[in-house]
């Protein structure tokens, strides 16, 4: 009986317990529109900027890759199958 009443106090004292997540007490700011950053500078100039790297890495990787693939085609290794075998052996 006192193990079962021990129990339930035990539960309902977890249950009802202001959960704090590692506050310690202390109470967390509160967030408003405030706190947020504020751009600065020009977006289209940095835009511009970033899009014409990105374009010259993707431009960079797909001339390698044509050309590896044309490598790869000249060198014999790489039979594409666009047309019947030259023998039927």
């Amino acid at each position: 009986m006192a193990s079962e009443r021990l129990l339930a106090r035990v539960i309902l004292r977890n249950a009802l317990a202001r959960r704090n997540y590692a506050s310690h007490g202390r109470r967390h700011k509160i967030a408003t529109m405030n706190d947020l950053p504020v751009p600065e500078g020009d977006f289209f100039a940095l835009h511009a900027q970033r899009q014409r790297r990105n374009n010259t890495i993707l431009a960079v990787g797909v001339v390698s890759f044509l050309s590896s693939l044309w490598a790869w085609k000249q060198s014999g290794l790489l039979n594409l199958n666009w047309g019947p075998p030259d023998t039927y052996e």
